[in-house]
């Protein structure tokens, strides 16, 4: 049934689109209250009663993407594909997403990710890099390009995050740590 659901975690969840959609703030919410276990348990029930693709969208640029990866062990995840969206804010040339392959679907984060200047780049690097090397997760991302077309993301923060901003169609970040 098309239309907006009550879900007693997640709160109210849009289905009329080709993917479920709800508030990434409300996912949070939930996995700063849940165990572990629980959590993914809960992410891959919500994944189920939605045909197996939901979003979780964010309009800020600077998501607590973390709590989400704290909370699911690299057992819950198959892999982890970043890609690149023009469809969220005109402003700027792109924005990333960040797809989390679980066993019973897809659940994919849609934040603000950009690096048209420095504090936003810095935000995909804290905000998105940092947290899948502290959680050991590198080694099954992959840059999604479209069009069938996937590149491991380099293991090593720099690179990773000079992939990722040309990804985002700004691939000059200046900061004097790269």
């Amino acid at each position: 049934m098309k239309g907006v659901k009550k879900d007693v975690l997640f709160g109210e969840i849009d289905t009329r689109g080709e993917s479920c959609s709800l508030e990434f703030a409300g996912v949070v919410s939930v996995a700063r209250r849940l165990q572990p276990r629980g959590f993914a348990n809960q992410i891959n029930r919500l994944l189920r009663e939605s045909g197996g693709s939901v979003e979780a969208i964010e309009h800020t640029s600077d998501p607590d993407f973390y709590v989400i990866l704290d909370k699911l062990s690299k057992a819950d995840i198959d892999c982890i594909y970043i890609g690149r969206r023009t469809d969220q804010n005109s402003a700027v040339k792109a924005t990333l997403d960040c797809s989390l392959f679980l066993s019973d679907g897809l659940f994919r984060v849609v934040p603000q990710w950009c690096s048209y200047k420095d504090t936003r780049a810095d935000e995909i690097v804290g905000g998105l890099i940092e947290p899948l090397f502290k959680n050991e997760l590198i080694d099954i991302v992959y840059i999604d390009y479209g069009q069938d077309e996937f590149e491991k993301l380099p293991d090593s923060i720099e690179e990773a995050s000079r992939a990722l901003f040309s990804l985002s169609g700004y691939p000059k970040y200046k900061k004097e740590v790269l």
